[in-house]
């Protein structure tokens, strides 16, 4: 900053503190106006603080720039429909056709919301999952193709002229002819139970068969391609059970059950008695009891209700029924005893029915067979 001395006419630079001339030590001193652009700016700044906040401010705008809002301008808000180009051997083209007529094709980040699934069925009657690649459903074998999608978004920001929240779309009888892409089983697991008699979880398989690959013992355990699995060190730590389709052991599932403790108990209990702690006579008298209620015709629906809940209630262990020594499936019991006695003017000899109850010890524990005789008079 330069200043000048009225005293002796003196030019010379100080600072915004100066007060007096450094030459005389005269305090008529005087600020000389520059013609320099900065020192200018500085002085209106000084002069107009809100002039200055306000020229800080829009820097400030200038440098984030516009909102995230206003840089997204390539979704737009209005619907959609679908369409499916099943031109091509190998896969189907899948686009968005908007109000406009442009036809844009479909991206799994730009429109998430139709969530996009598909799969095939062959002719054996698996399923599988197929990849998709940009807009391109890749067929992996021949079979019926079925397109599961959403139709809105959760903001309703995006959507397809449908009135359904879901849709579908079938293709029928595709055949491949380069088949580039491997078939993803769909994989269903059942109820995990503990049998008894072989001392083994058994995980049933519901969809997908052989392509299942299962671990009993958490997502880094040991995977196999079984439904049975040995229960030696399992334990509530460790007692998790995963799966993934044949070829694809990097998309391991958790498959959540409920009877967990169910199961951790019963191989306990096994472990601690070769013996069963099943009441030989009580069943014997359950038995009988539940086959004499068919001596009574008109209950004879309490009759049925009542032995499909026995039988449930002892699963495996009660199969068979003999009736005059011919093996009868429990499942069937009751219409047979129907059969005969209304059909065939055969009566039950209710007072002779006699039940087996059958122990076997194994290393691992022990198994029951129940079995109930019936004979006709």
């Amino acid at each position: 900053m330069k200043y000048k001395c009225n005293e002796n006419g003196q030019e010379f630079v100080g600072s915004s503190y100066t007060t007096e001339c450094p030459e005389c030590g005269s305090t008529d001193i005087e600020l000389v106006k520059s013609n320099n652009f900065f020192d200018k700016i500085l002085e209106i700044i000084k002069k107009n603080k809100f002039i200055s906040l306000m020229v800080v401010v829009i820097i400030i705008l200038l440098l984030i720039g516009p909102d995230n809002e206003e840089k997204d301008t390539k979704i737009k808000k209005e619907k959609y429909s679908l369409d499916f180009n099943t031109k091509n051997n190998d896969y189907c083209l899948v686009y968005l056709i908007s109000e406009e007529g442009e036809k844009i094709p479909y991206s799994s980040t730009t429109y998430a919301f139709l969530n996009l699934k598909a799969s095939i069925e062959d002719e054996n009657g698996d399923v599988y999952s197929l990849q998709i690649e940009g807009n391109k459903i890749f067929y992996c074998t021949e079979g019926e193709v079925t397109i599961e999608y959403n139709t809105k978004s959760n903001d309703n920001y995006q959507s397809l002229d449908f009135k359904y929240n879901s849709g579908i779309r079938n293709i029928p009888e595709v055949k491949p002819i380069a088949k580039d892409k491997n078939c993803i089983a769909n994989i269903e697991l059942g109820t995990p139970r503990y049998d008894f008699a072989i001392c083994k979880i058994i995980v049933p398989v519901v969809q997908g068969g052989s392509n299942a690959f299962i671990s009993i013992n958490g997502k880094e355990g040991n995977f196999k391609n079984t439904t049975k699995f040995d229960v030696t060190g399992i334990n509530d730590n460790n007692f998790e059970i995963w799966y993934y389709p044949k070829g694809f052991s990097d998309q391991k599932v958790k498959y959540d059950f409920v009877n967990k403790q169910e199961l951790l108990d019963e191989i306990q209990n096994n472990k601690s008695s070769k013996k069963s702690k099943i009441n030989v006579e009580a069943v014997k008298s359950e038995v009988k009891s539940a086959i004499k209620l068919f001596n009574d015709k008109s209950n004879r629906y309490l009759a049925e209700e009542n032995f499909a809940n026995l039988v449930s209630k002892y699963n495996d262990k009660f199969k068979w029924v003999y009736i005059d020594d011919e093996p009868i499936s429990v499942w069937v019991v009751a219409s047979e005893i129907e059969n005969l006695e209304d059909y065939e003017n055969k009566r039950i000899n209710y007072n002779a029915v006699k039940v087996k109850v059958t122990e076997t010890s194994k290393d691992c524990g022990s198994s029951v067979d129940i079995e109930a005789f019936i004979s006709t008079k």
